[in-house]
């Protein structure tokens, strides 16, 4: 068995040791803080041999980079294709995105194909049609894939998610502020004249998200 050698206080690439956590069978494991914030328990020899160097977070942006290195920029700008997609990757993958609650956070995840490979998001979905079209997802509780994905116009995607069956999600209380282009979300609390406003969203997901959270929240059957 070889010495034991203590990496509380050392870096890591992003991963800073803060102490020992217990044992994953016969592997030391170590309690690290990435620099994005995010803690992450590691196996001992995976941070000695640079296996991982963070939460996840590089992996996520090394492979956004390596993309549009490779491609999808107009005059050194991101399209918006090429933006929809480097964005769906984030909040479902980085914990330190405020939106990653209502995506990864919920278990929502993107494919394989699409995750390591803007060019397959490219082929799959195709340009969006006009610049009033945005990524939606058809089943909101469902991943990034290309059977789940459309653009989508925004006037549209309102109307339509009204009359899906998935209202119960929060679909009511939810309503599409032209003025600002994005959506509002609303909830009537018991005992108070007018409702809540829960804030105004760039997405339809976020909002539902918020009205389902604010459901919770103020509707708690006791």
């Amino acid at each position: 068995m070889g010495k034991f050698i203590d990496l509380s206080g050392k870096r890591f690439g992003r991963l800073f040791v803060i102490g020992r956590a217990p044992n994953k069978g016969k592997d030391t494991v170590w309690l690290c803080r990435c620099d994005c914030g995010t803690e992450k328990v590691v196996r001992g020899n995976d941070i000695k041999r640079g296996k991982i160097e963070s939460c996840g977070c590089l992996h996520s942006e090394m492979l956004i980079k390596r993309n549009y290195v490779h491609g999808h920029s107009a005059k050194g700008k991101f399209t918006y294709e090429y933006h929809s997609w480097a964005s769906m990757i984030q909040r479902c993958e980085n914990e330190k995105r405020n939106n990653f609650k209502y995506y990864g956070g919920r278990g929502i995840k993107v494919c394989d194909r699409w995750k390591n490979s803007f060019e397959n998001f490219l082929e799959d979905m195709g340009p969006r049609p006009s610049k009033n079209h945005t990524l939606d997802r058809i089943d909101v509780n469902g991943n990034y894939e290309p059977s789940n994905c459309r653009w989508v116009d925004k006037s549209n995607q309102s109307r339509n998610q009204r009359v899906r069956s998935d209202n119960r999600l929060g679909i009511k209380g939810i309503r599409f502020d032209k003025s600002s282009g994005k959506y509002q979300a609303r909830i009537k609390i018991t005992g108070e004249k007018n409702s809540k406003s829960l804030g105004y969203f760039k997405t339809l997901e976020e909002a539902i998200e918020a009205r389902r959270q604010a459901e919770k929240q103020y509707w708690v059957v006791g």
